[in-house]
């Protein structure tokens, strides 16, 4: 699965104008996405990497956003865990793959380690 900032964009509609500004502000692909995206204001994150448009940054925030859910219901996963609760624990991990977009990126390979 290819998570440059290349096929980001692509895969999101946006021009792949945007991967030279994104670039040189350190976002090659999702795993720095997501960096940037943890620093706090994800809009001003991509406005300082040179995404103007309210609309491209609200499309690359979108993708981001399924990592989150599935980090909530990670947690959500060693909670049960830690409670002894194996099987709510494997659902947790379970739906939190079923919502990530790649199943390669370590949030993915730490549910199924779990």
């Amino acid at each position: 699965h290819d998570s440059s900032i290349g096929a980001l964009l692509q895969g999101a509609g946006l021009p792949e104008e945007l991967a030279a500004p994104l670039q040189a502000a350190g976002i090659v692909d999702l795993p720095s996405l997501l960096v940037a995206a943890s620093r706090g204001d994800v809009h001003r994150e991509l406005r300082g990497a040179g995404v103007s448009k309210l609309g491209q940054r609200q499309k690359l925030s979108a993708l981001v956003a399924p990592h989150w859910e599935a980090l909530a219901l990670k947690e959500r996963g060693n909670e049960a865990y830690r409670e002894s609760r194996f099987e709510a624990a494997a659902g947790a991990y379970s739906r939190a793959l079923a919502v990530l977009p790649c199943a390669y990126t370590d949030l993915a390979l730490a549910c199924y380690s779990n």
